[in-house]
């Protein structure tokens, strides 16, 4: 289950998820992926799906080329600077 917070900022709400580790993605559907490694976190800016044989970029159904170490749901309601910090 993915653990939520928010915090208001400007008289809105922002909504920050967690990270869950890749080996528990679910297939088929539109997710953040990320690479979190000593530098930080280093998501990616358009959403992606797991399929048989690895990753591929939503919008397009290109084969990703990197190997993602995090996931979490894609949301288009979350700000993109607020997607970032957790």
């Amino acid at each position: 289950m993915t653990a939520i917070k928010s915090r208001r900022y400007n008289h809105s709400i922002v909504v920050v998820m967690h990270w869950h580790h890749i080996e528990n993605a679910p297939f088929d559907r539109e997710l953040e992926l990320a690479v979190i490694d000593s530098d930080g976190v280093h998501s990616l800016i358009f959403p992606c799906r797991r399929v048989l044989g690895g990753w591929i970029i939503s919008t397009s159904g290109a084969a990703l080329k990197i190997r993602p170490t995090h996931w979490r749901e894609w949301s288009t309601s979350v700000l993109p600077y607020a997607k970032t910090y957790h």
